[in-house]
């Protein structure tokens, strides 16, 4: 047998089944169709979102307790809406309520009073106007109206400003000082020879009267 022959075969073979090994993987990055196919990408971890601050407002707001009796209005809330502290105003009272818009958190304990005292207490600071229009009787309105507060308008505050500005550059008034100004006393004429002391003193170039001796 020739061995330069069996070598050269087994050479071809070797060839053959290292060249199938590297193609194999690139058959496995084609599609159906022979397209390659794009690298599978590494998957990114979702970042989990930062938990809310533990502010009241950001809680579920907690029921407050409204009460209506003989004694007058009392409100009692810790966080609690100012939307159902009104509604349930409303019902309570028999009051119309207009105007009310965002809700707000309240806090604190509002009366025993009259309603329109406790209206007043409860609403002071908040973002609203309140009007509270007629009288049912015990200090208890017939409408509660809201208005949203607006800032101040900055060209009012300007002109307001501006007279007093204007008042402190003027010069001031010169200040009169009415105290009468005391004249100093006429020197007397020298006494004229014989002339007593209360005669009055002749004019110039006339001889005073002899005096009886």
């Amino acid at each position: 047998m020739d061995l330069r022959k069996l070598t050269g075969s087994q050479s071809a073979v070797g060839m053959a089944m290292l060249l199938a090994v590297l193609a194999a993987p690139s058959a496995m990055l084609l599609d159906a169709q022979g397209a390659p196919l794009a690298p599978a990408q590494a998957s990114v971890p979702a970042v989990a979102p930062a938990p809310m601050p533990a502010w009241p407002v950001n809680e579920a707001p907690k029921p407050a307790v409204v009460q209506w009796d003989s004694h007058g209005l009392r409100i009692s809330a810790k966080n609690a809406s100012l939307r159902q502290i009104l509604t349930d105003v409303s019902s309570r009272t028999g009051a119309t309520l207009e105007g009310l818009g965002a809700d707000e958190r309240v806090f604190g304990e509002y009366g025993p009073a009259p309603a329109k005292e406790v209206l007043t207490q409860l609403l002071h600071g908040s973002a609203y106007n309140v009007m509270l229009i007629g009288d049912q009787g015990q200090g208890t309105p017939r409408q509660i109206v809201l208005s949203v507060r607006s800032a101040a308008n900055p060209n009012q505050a300007q002109h307001s400003a501006q007279p007093a500005q204007n008042n402190a550059d003027d010069d001031p008034e010169p200040v009169v000082d009415d105290t009468p100004v005391q004249q100093p006393p006429m020197p007397r004429p020298p006494m004229m020879p014989n002339q007593q002391p209360n005669q009055p003193v002749p004019p110039p170039g006339q001889t005073p009267p002899q005096q009886p001796q």
